[in-house]
């Protein structure tokens, strides 16, 4: 089986030294034969590049032999290959001299620690030294440089860091295990990502193939972790259960935006590695499904990213005919339901080496990626491409440091305001060989047009299912088909600026509901929160006996009504009450970011106000009346002038009261 993600420096490791120089070294100090033991269990498994074994028994023979330079020797090159501890792995090489291990390249791996521990100046001339020694290798002569060139982009990077912070997001989510991929939905609510360590399904990968990294590793899976705003803290994480995770390897690789569809990577069967979905029904995670069409090949298929429309796909592949290794591509969706029209992304994006981890924010102003190639400080960098104004992707940007760093820094996604960014990193100082950490804010220089849209849809004042289908209004083409969750009922949808849209809700045995939705004037991000409310005829039966209180939904050609005569009973007695300290208002809306809602549509009508209150929520509220009646018939106007979501609210000595709070508390007087 192949994991999604593989940790590998490509150290080359060359076995060419001398087996009787080697018995030399190791006799002057193996006399136990319970010590010759470990040693040649060591050897085997270090040969066999099965590190993670290797390292242990060489440790332990470290202890019992700290001047041993072949022990050192050894630690070093397997905490190079498993990317774990580069502080230390320098340290065991600052113990040998030069020409200490020649045959084993020994003069190579120090300058590739020193570059891993920023010390480019330092490395650039060990790099030229060992080019130069009658025991270099042509493969190392090549990495070699490739590596003076990720250290000479390394120094003018780090001559003007980005100004960004950067927190590993710590217990419990991150571990001595690894951390990687994470995938966070819109609100940021959410943390799904893959875990390779003691707690994996399919436990400890065991391979006797020399070319296998990744023995004595663990298989991958899926864990999830939520938010709590409360304590400003992730949950502990637990497994996804069975069927998303299962004994192969199973790699998160990309959320929807509301949470609700989760594409992975699953390698069984001798399969490569394809790319599957698996969708949130009520609480529980449908059976992965590989993706249909033309996506998935007989080669590697890594990363995956969605635009927010649901219409294309970025994703990475290892299939012939690209400019490197794994290169990013572009799918389309087909009127069947089917991935096709699959093209390169280009060499913009794609370089001569390995190029991965796309993703497309939900506002589609911007792309993301991984990549080995462009200027690079060593492993895979992050880049940003912007979206230019003939719609094509800007050359692509680094992200700079200490964002990227000489190791591996990828799988880097952004929440929908922007305002923070996760990506995963073996960077020093974490708490395994892979962690995950949070950026703030999460891009920079970049100013976000987009709204999200977000609310919950109830059936008889239940959570209920639904499908929302949102069309330009003008021309009727649908923008795109989302679902609500069965279970909360909540939905979430990420619109684009600059558009005119009827948003339809439909929820099983009854006609759409629809509201519109202009964005033309959105020049930041905005957020507003429309529920919608269904009732069958049997409830509001039960209402009106009740006496309950109103209930609004809109009708199909968007207008407001109520549903139960409770209400029509207050309006005839009170509609026209006039009481000393009583004002009415048109509330036409309420945004946790009031600087970007745009009410020109209404402003002919009257003065605009904002009214804050305890919960931080910005109401927009307009006209002043002394009666129901009078806020009432001002509310059609508003309506008809677009805002359809507009409701009549009270102010009773400075405090805002519902109506039906109006006559419960006697501010009415019967």
């Amino acid at each position: 089986m192949k994991a999604f993600y593989t940790v590998f420096l490509l150290v080359f490791i060359s076995f060419s030294f001398s087996a009787s120089a080697q018995d030399e070294k190791k006799k002057k100090f193996l006399k136990d034969p319970a010590d010759q033991a470990t040693m040649d269990s060591a050897e085997f498994f270090y040969q066999e590049k099965n590190y993670h074994i290797a390292i242990g028994k060489y440790k332990r023979l470290c202890e019992n032999f700290p001047d041993e330079k072949i022990l050192h020797f050894r630690i070093g090159v397997c905490q190079l290959n498993m990317q774990e501890a580069m502080e230390e792995a320098l340290v065991h090489f600052e113990k040998l001299d030069e020409k200490a291990f020649e045959r084993e390249q020994s003069l190579y791996y120090r300058a590739r620690a020193l570059m891993l521990n920023y010390r480019f100046e330092e490395a650039i001339p060990l790099f030229e030294k060992y080019k130069e020694q009658k025991w270099s290798t042509f493969e190392f002569r090549f990495l070699s440089d490739i590596y003076i060139t990720n250290c000479k982009n390394g120094i003018e990077l780090l001559k003007q860091p980005v100004e960004a912070k950067i927190e590993n997001i710590g217990l419990p989510v991150n571990t001595s295990a690894s951390e990687y991929v994470p995938l966070i939905n819109s609100e940021g609510s959410v943390l799904i990502y893959t875990y390779r360590g003691p707690r994996s399904t399919g436990g400890i990968q065991r391979s006797t193939n020399r070319n296998s990294v990744e023995a004595g590793s663990y298989d991958e899976d899926i864990f999830i972790s939520n938010f709590d705003p409360a304590t400003g803290a992730w949950s502990a994480p637990e497994p996804l259960p069975f069927p998303v995770n299962t004994k192969a390897n199973d790699a998160s690789v990309y959320l929807s935006d509301d949470g609700h569809e989760l594409y992975m990577f699953r390698s069984v069967d001798g399969d490569e590695g394809s790319l599957y979905v698996s969708h949130l029904e009520g609480t529980e995670w449908s059976s992965p499904e590989k993706l249909y069409g033309k996506i998935n090949s007989p080669w590697w298929e890594g990363s995956i990213s969605i635009s927010a429309d649901g219409r294309t796909a970025y994703f990475s592949s290892e299939r012939p005919g690209g400019f490197g290794g794994k290169d990013i591509y572009v799918a389309q969706l087909q009127p069947d339901g089917s991935w096709g029209n699959i093209r390169n992304a280009g060499p913009k994006i794609n370089t001569h080496k390995d190029d991965d981890s796309p993703f497309i924010h939900p506002s589609g102003q911007f792309i993301t990626f991984s990549s080995q190639g462009h200027n690079s400080m060593g492993g895979y960098d992050i880049y940003r491409c912007d979206l230019t104004n003939d719609s094509t992707w800007s050359d692509p940007i680094n992200m700079g440091f200490p964002i990227n760093t000489p190791g591996d820094d990828i799988f880097f996604v952004i929440t929908g305001d922007a305002q923070a960014a996760y990506y995963s990193s073996g960077k020093a100082g974490g708490y395994g060989k892979q962690d995950i950490y949070k950026i703030i804010p999460g891009i920079f220089g970049k100013q976000i047009r987009m709204i999200r849209v977000k609310g919950v849809v109830t059936v008889d004042d239940k959570p209920a299912a639904s499908e929302i289908r949102i069309t330009y209004e003008y021309t009727g083409v649908t923008q795109g088909i989302y679902t609500g969750n069965s279970a909360s009922g909540k939905y979430l949808i990420n619109l684009p600026s600059e558009k005119e849209l009827v948003i339809y809700f439909k929820a099983e045995g009854f006609e759409p509901q629809l509201r519109k939705i202009n964005t033309k004037d959105v020049d930041a991000f905005l957020e507003t929160t429309i529920d919608v409310q269904f009732y069958t005829d049997e409830y509001l039966r039960k209402l009106k006996s009740n006496g309950d209180s109103l209930k609004t939904i809109a009708t199909n050609d968007g207008t407001l009504k109520t549903n139960t005569s409770g209400t029509d009973d207050r309006f005839s007695k009170f509609g026209t009450t006039r009481v000393e300290g009583l004002r009415f208002h048109v509330q036409i809306g309420a945004y946790n970011m009031p600087q970007n809602f745009n009410y020109s549509t209404v402003m002919k009508l009257g003065k605009v106000e904002k009214q804050k209150l305890d919960d931080n929520i910005t109401r927009f509220v307009i006209g002043t009346f002394d009666t129901w009646a009078e806020a009432k018939e001002f509310c059609r106007l508003v309506i008809k002038a677009g805002i359809i979501d507009a409701f009549v609210t009270a102010e009773y000595q400075g405090k805002r009261y519902h109506i039906h709070e109006l006559v419960e508390k006697g501010i009415f007087q019967p």
